[in-house]
């Protein structure tokens, strides 16, 4: 049987995953700031057929629409308009895409929240970031005029958006299937209504004030990054035969695990043979009772160190809850390459990573030359 695989790129701060099974290829996020240009574009040349041509992501996803998940989606689309303005051949086909646009999201009936509106607040907020050099910040504001180009390069594309929704929002209703392709099968856990509903409830108030003032103080970006931007994170199982993957975006581990228990009934424990932990091994997502309740064989961290993420705490809490240690630890960025990041807890990561290898846990950091790191369940 074939293998079902997660290949975590080398991505900064930032996700850029590849799910394949069966010659199906599905894309999760682009990473950060200059991701695309560094390690993705390479790896989708690596694609292409026996023949020659392009190779094929069936089903592009953006978990969400911060910078750190979007910005290398952003810039594959670009490049793949350039393309197809110039005539020029496509580096890579792109079948379908589920995103969720911030416009869409926010957008009440009655037009409360205008996307004008949405594209000024974007604007004035990435003005701002450049001007005080925060291009690396995962906040959300300045994100929002990312996903509306975004949107606006799949329709130029004529790659359907959300399709399997019927062409909505990608978010968990009443008679929502699976996606299936060749023996994969993709479950859409989270968001749901009640999530939406909070987000736009939560950016109706934050709005007139960004309107006003058109720039973000550095505190009001903040703000927005914890009080918005990993609500709308999709949630997905992706389930081949017996083998299952959970994708988690930045959600936190305690909105999960109620996504689990909707979706699969209460249980004392969801195991899965990969665990993409959620916001790169924060600590404040990654949350006991996540810990506690979803276990798996390999658990997969994407991050370079920045917002001294992996945290420390995090694989301590993971130890306390998971104490057998017969588990795989996976990392795409190695203790010495996290070492250059100035937040990053260098004494409490070591500590932490020997207390899981003494009770027994197998730790893998992708090679220095490698772009990638292949996880297989």
């Amino acid at each position: 049987m074939p293998h079902l695989t997660l290949e975590a790129m080398k991505a900064r701060h930032g996700d850029a995953l590849f799910l394949e099974f069966d010659g199906t290829r599905v894309m999760i996020d682009g990473g950060a700031s200059g991701v695309y240009n560094s390690v993705v574009k390479d790896r989708l040349d690596q694609m292409q057929t026996a023949s020659g041509g392009p190779g094929t992501i069936h089903l592009l996803i953006v978990s969400h629409i911060d910078d750190d998940h979007v910005k290398g989606l952003l810039d594959l689309t670009d490049e793949l308009v350039e393309q197809q303005t110039d005539g020029d051949p496509e580096r890579v086909r792109v079948r379908h895409a589920w995103h969720n646009s911030f416009s869409d999201m926010v957008l009440v009936p009655g037009g409360a929240v205008s996307p004008a509106g949405l594209e000024t607040a974007g604007n004035a907020a990435s003005s701002l970031l450049s001007a005080v050099n925060l291009d690396d910040s995962s906040l959300v504001a300045a994100s929002v005029a990312q996903g509306r180009r975004f949107s606006n390069d799949l329709s130029t594309l004529s790659i359907p958006q959300n399709a399997h929704f019927g062409g909505d929002l990608s978010v968990v209703g009443d008679g929502t299937q699976p996606w299936t392709r060749n023996g994969l099968k993709l479950t859409l856990i989270g968001p749901g209504q009640e999530e939406l509903k909070d987000l736009q409830d939560e950016w109706k108030k934050q709005l007139p004030k960004i309107l006003k003032k058109e720039a973000l103080a550095v505190a009001d970006l903040a703000t927005l990054d914890k009080s918005i931007s990993n609500l709308a994170s999709l949630v997905i199982i992706a389930q081949a035969g017996s083998k299952r993957v959970l994708l988690t975006g930045d959600a936190r581990g305690d909105k999960v695990l109620d996504w689990l228990k909707k979706a699969e009934g209460d249980k004392p424990v969801y195991h899965f043979d990969i665990v993409k932990m959620p916001h790169h091994g924060s600590r404040r997502s990654n949350t006991d009772d996540f810990l506690q309740h979803v276990t798996a064989d390999k658990y997969v961290f994407s991050g370079n160190g920045n917002h001294a993420n992996p945290h420390p705490d995090t694989l301590k809490k993971l130890l306390l809850h998971q104490p057998h240690g017969n588990y795989e630890l996976v990392f795409t960025y190695g203790p010495q390459e996290m070492q250059n990041q100035a937040d990053f807890l260098a004494t409490d990561f070591d500590n932490a990573i020997n207390a899981l290898v003494a009770a027994g846990a197998q730790v893998h950091f992708r090679p220095n030359t490698a772009s990638s790191i292949v996880t297989t369940a």
